[in-house]
């Protein structure tokens, strides 16, 4: 009788890609030969993809919702059918969609459970996107609807304007020509907008050690780098730094207190 439990350990170690050279080749010859394990792997090969695919586009309710699913589903007695003669057959559960997912219940969970755990935003990011806003500063010196086109107003309209790789080139030839500090804070923010967060936390730290304008919002962008790049300890120290000021403060508090 044919060990259809052991047959989906050997599919579970194949898409795993747990078995050495050997087992492999050794599977995928018994595969060739054998109609029923095929249509099975390939009806399972479907159904995780399926899964995973639809995992991306529910909510984590509607995760946790399946995987009581096929958690319940699993401890349904088995089905059997009857023939002509009224003697009970037993039909082989890869051939029902359903019992193929009680089946493969314990797979799933596993195969879904490390997809969520990659998927899933960390803790760390959620709260940067949670707090990151592009620096908005109208103290920049370039006066709107000025009809002289230089490369600052070109640079601060690139960044006024969402266009941040542009405005990263601009402000960088401004500041080759002139460390400017706010030149250096936009410059750092749009780095920040690209997700180009080593970029970011070098402008910054050399704003800091060249500038004493601007030291609190420097800083506050600083740590949010700090976070994204989980650099929890660095975000942390700055934020306590910026923690009394005026400026950033109640926010540098409230980040501090999710953080611990």
């Amino acid at each position: 009788m044919k060990d259809f439990n052991a047959d989906m350990q050997q599919i579970e170690k194949f898409l795993d890609g747990k078995m050495t050279s050997e087992e492999r080749l050794e599977f995928e010859k018994k595969v060739s030969n054998d109609e029923s394990l095929k249509m099975m792997m390939t009806d399972m090969s479907a159904l995780i993809e399926g899964i995973k695919t639809s995992a991306e586009q529910t909510s984590k309710q509607e995760k946790l919702d399946r995987l009581k699913f096929f958690a319940e589903i699993n401890d349904i007695e088995r089905m059997s059918e009857f023939d002509e003669e009224g003697q009970a057959k037993i039909v082989p559960f890869y051939r029902k969609p359903w019992i193929l997912s009680a089946a493969a219940s314990i797979l799933l969970v596993m195969v879904l459970a490390g997809y969520f755990m990659r998927t899933q935003t960390p803790s760390h990011e959620k709260l940067y996107l949670s707090y990151f806003e592009p620096f908005d500063n109208p103290g920049s010196g370039v006066v709107r609807g000025d009809s002289k086109i230089t490369l600052k107003t070109r640079a601060y309209g690139a960044y006024d304007n969402g266009q941040y790789q542009e405005a990263a080139k601009l402000f960088e030839q401004l500041i080759a020509d002139k460390d400017d500090a706010i030149a250096r804070l936009c410059l750092g923010n749009a780095y920040m907008a690209q997700n180009e967060f080593a970029k970011a936390e070098k402008n910054f730290t050399e704003m800091l050690r060249k500038h004493t304008e601007l030291i609190t919002q420097a800083k506050w962008y600083l740590a949010l780098t700090y976070l994204k790049e989980n650099k929890m300890e660095r975000a942390k120290s700055v934020l306590w730094e910026i923690s009394k000021s005026s400026t950033y403060g109640e926010k540098a508090q409230k980040l501090l207190s999710q953080l611990d």
